[in-house]
């Protein structure tokens, strides 16, 4: 009887203990089976290949697992939601900063987005973002009509006769005219946040390179003009231009610092740094290899294109009386030039004015002053700007 009291209040005692084996073994089953399942899922998506849109560049170099992660922010972006959807992957911190960069430069108008401050939660099997806004919704809203309005204005500078070099000119005239640069403003504590937005350079009329190069994304897209934001660094600092395609053909243009920013140049645009070649933009940009861009592999800079350059002595009179007759039939009060053989003035005033006396020559009484002013549009000089006076002004 004592042998089998024993047994009894031995089995007693082993059978917890083989249940919690049991449930061991089976929660161990489950987890291997969730850590499989996640494993294969995680495998395939990584197998998947990318979309293609025709209009997000940065969007396109993603994985199909961070494209997943860059519509999950556009679509909460777009609905004005603070967090996006709980997405079924782990996202390493890398993933999710090549997502932030690329919505940042495909999607100028999530301007309201404060993509530094974007938080990523995920555990082994899923991730979500935290997102912030720089604006209420209310303001937002006010913000796109304002934006929408002036965008129109500025597009419609840009005529469907024009090709796509004429209005990519047309529209970088109208924003370097319209916006000044906030960083010549004296005093930076009251800048506001939106100069770093195409907000800001096409309401607030003031603005840094970010908010040049994505004021021009949007309107050239506007145009229906491929515009891609570019981002790098110059001597001085971290600096963001754009990549235009014009007619098969990529273009470096820098509307920063296109523009003078100096009040009695206001009515000014400079072209110096306009459709620059990949070899021609390194001489002051450095490009960043983060992600591919296209290369621009075209000598024809603006001045080419625009017959204003000058490849020796003999020809700066010729081309110069071409630019300046052409300024004065528009009615401008400055023409510009690019000798591409002498940066120093002196090397062509002589046949500058010899230009300027030939066109004066076509009107019964002369029209310009023999006084103008040249400015370098660039570092090296060669770009040159030239105000012209008229007599009767």
């Amino acid at each position: 009887m004592i042998s089998i009291k024993k047994s009894k209040k031995r089995l007693l005692i082993l059978i917890p203990i083989y249940i919690l084996i049991f449930c061991a073994i089976c929660i161990g089953a489950i987890y291997a089976s969730i850590e499989m399942r996640y494993r294969i899922q995680e495998k395939k998506v990584s197998e998947l290949e990318s979309e293609h849109s025709d209009e997000l560049y940065y969007f396109n170099q993603l994985t199909y697992k961070e494209q997943l992660l860059f519509k999950a922010i556009s679509e909460s972006a777009k609905a004005y939601k603070r967090g996006t959807e709980i997405l079924p992957y782990k996202y390493s911190e890398d993933e999710f900063k090549r997502v932030a960069k690329a919505i940042s430069f495909d999607c100028p108008e999530y301007f309201y987005l404060d993509t530094a401050s974007f938080k990523l939660f995920c555990d082994d099997y899923k991730s979500y973002v935290e997102m912030n806004f720089l604006f209420s919704v209310s303001d937002i809203n006010n913000m796109k009509m304002e934006i929408e309005a002036v965008s129109a204005a500025g597009v419609a500078y840009a005529t469907e006769d024009m090709s796509d070099f004429e209005k990519a000119v047309a529209i970088h005239d109208f924003l370097t005219k319209h916006c000044t640069y906030a960083g010549t403003t004296t005093n930076q504590k009251n800048i506001p946040l939106t100069a770093h937005t195409a907000y800001g350079a096409l309401i607030n009329k003031l603005a840094y390179c970010d908010g040049y190069s994505a004021a021009y994304k949007i309107l050239l897209n506007r145009c229906g003009i491929e515009c891609i934001i570019v981002e790098g660094a110059t001597d001085v600092e971290p600096h963001l231009w754009n990549i235009v395609k014009q007619d098969d053909q990529y273009y470096h243009i820098d509307c920063t610092w296109n523009d003078p920013d100096i009040e009695a140049l206001s009515d000014f645009a400079f072209h110096g740094f306009f459709n620059l070649s990949d070899s021609e933009i390194s001489k002051s940009h450095l490009m960043y290899k983060d992600f591919k861009l296209p290369r621009c592999s075209s000598t024809e800079n603006y001045y080419s294109q625009k017959g204003a350059k000058v490849v020796s002595p003999d020809k700066f009179e010729e081309i110069a009386y071409n630019q300046i007759k052409n300024a004065v039939e528009e009615k401008e009060k400055y023409f510009e030039i690019y000798p591409i053989y002498t940066n120093n003035q002196e090397d062509y005033k002589e046949s500058l004015l010899k230009a300027i006396d030939k066109v004066n020559g076509e009107y019964e009484k002369s029209i310009l002053s023999r006084s103008y002013q040249a400015f370098i549009a660039t570092k090296d000089g060669y770009s040159v700007t030239v105000q012209i006076y008229y007599i009767n002004e």
